[in-house]
């Protein structure tokens, strides 16, 4: 998992919740020594475990959860991508275009970025 969206969750929960369950809950998914960096690839294990354990803390499930994270990141994916979006582009169209579009453009520049193949 690419560590932005790892630093995006960080984010999320600090400002859904508070840093103290950001804390917790990353002890309690074994990752309490670990600092994430946007330049870097995590195994998806960590995320894994992070989501895993907000299910358990939350109550939600972990389908819940990646919806109300999903809908808090767009806004930030979204600036992050805004040099390879369309104006007119609506939302099955940002789908259509997020690989073969924007992924693949962020490959090119940024081989150490690379974000997930969705195909």
């Amino acid at each position: 998992m690419h560590g932005t969206v790892l630093m995006l969750l960080k984010r999320y929960v600090q400002t859904q919740y508070d840093h103290s369950t950001w804390l917790k809950l990353m002890e309690l998914s074994g990752l309490e020594n670990v600092e994430f960096d946007h330049k870097t690839v995590y195994p998806d294990e960590n995320i894994y475990a992070l989501v895993g354990q907000a299910a358990e803390m939350t109550g939600l499930s972990a389908g819940e959860l990646h919806e109300k994270f999903g809908e808090y990141l767009v806004p930030d994916l979204m600036f992050m991508y805004q040099k390879y979006v369309q104006p007119e582009w609506k939302t099955l169209d940002m789908i259509e275009h997020t690989e073969l579009t924007m992924h693949k453009q962020v490959r090119r520049e940024h081989p150490e970025n690379s974000p997930q193949c969705l195909m």
